[in-house]
């Protein structure tokens, strides 16, 4: 597993991708309100790229949902890639449902996944609350890896 210990985030493709810039008003909640995902730095902050096409992402989600409820210091992104907001409603309402504590965002141009060259899904990144990227990962998640990923960063 990669680690970016020093890296921040207008240095990360997918820093810049979070922080404020052309890109940030291209994101919106489920409803279609504008969201400026630069206001989630500062936290610890796990980012997921899905697709309902995407076989793993609805466990990945219901791991991210289930990890969400126990953490309240963590902040979770979950970016839909490029799906009507119908579409994106549709699949978390039949996992987990869109009443939950992860932010759901939905990205129609793609932005967030070409701008970190993502090439396979899901695609999962955990920021330090300084901005840092901390670790990159292209593999399924479970609350444990979740938590003990999120320990290591805090206390490095």
């Amino acid at each position: 597993m990669k680690h970016y210990q020093d890296i921040k985030l207008h240095d990360s493709r997918a820093g810049a991708a979070l922080s404020s810039g052309e890109t940030t008003s291209k994101y919106t909640d489920l409803t279609g309100a504008q969201l400026s995902l630069d206001a989630y730095l500062g936290h610890t902050l796990i980012v997921y790229s899905w697709a309902s096409w995407c076989p793993q992402c609805s466990v990945d989600l219901k791991a991210l949902e289930a990890y969400s409820v126990a953490h309240d210091d963590v902040v979770i992104l979950a970016i839909n890639r490029a799906e009507p907001a119908v579409t994106a409603r549709r699949y978390l309402n039949a996992t987990i449902g869109t009443n939950t504590k992860i932010k759901l965002v939905l990205d129609p141009e793609d932005r967030f996944f070409t701008s970190l060259s993502g090439y396979a899904m899901p695609e999962t990144i955990f920021f330090t609350p300084d901005g840092s990227e901390y670790s990159r990962i292209r593999t399924p998640l479970t609350e444990t890896y979740l938590k003990e990923t999120v320990d290591k960063m805090n206390n490095q």
